[in-house]
């Protein structure tokens, strides 16, 4: 989930200081911030869309990279399917919600 997302969740709940403001968003942000920091929120439950990070994929031993293989592994199940069936999702920021 990002930032924004747990923003509006807090906004809609009522959350006390929370309001549809961009102090309120600075006031999320800023605990979530604090929170990661602490090591109380992993980093990976927060979903940042605008930084991306290019490196290949390494791995220590090949029983390793075999394993990610195997874990990886999905067979595909609709190739001979009589149907072609697609999500779609406008917001790009909903799609490492669905996506899993």
């Amino acid at each position: 989930m990002t930032v924004r997302q747990l923003y509006y969740r807090a906004e809609v709940e009522g959350l006390p200081g929370i309001d549809k403001t961009e102090s309120g968003y600075d006031k999320i942000q800023r605990q979530v911030l604090l929170l990661r920091r602490t090591g109380l929120l992993p980093y990976r439950h927060i979903a940042d869309l605008t930084r991306w990070m290019r490196q290949p994929t390494t791995f220590d031993s090949v029983e390793e990279a075999l394993q990610e293989t195997a874990r990886l592994y999905r067979k595909a199940l609709w190739r001979d399917a009589d149907v072609y069936v697609e999500i779609w999702c406008e917001k790009d920021a909903l799609a490492g919600v669905i996506y899993p």
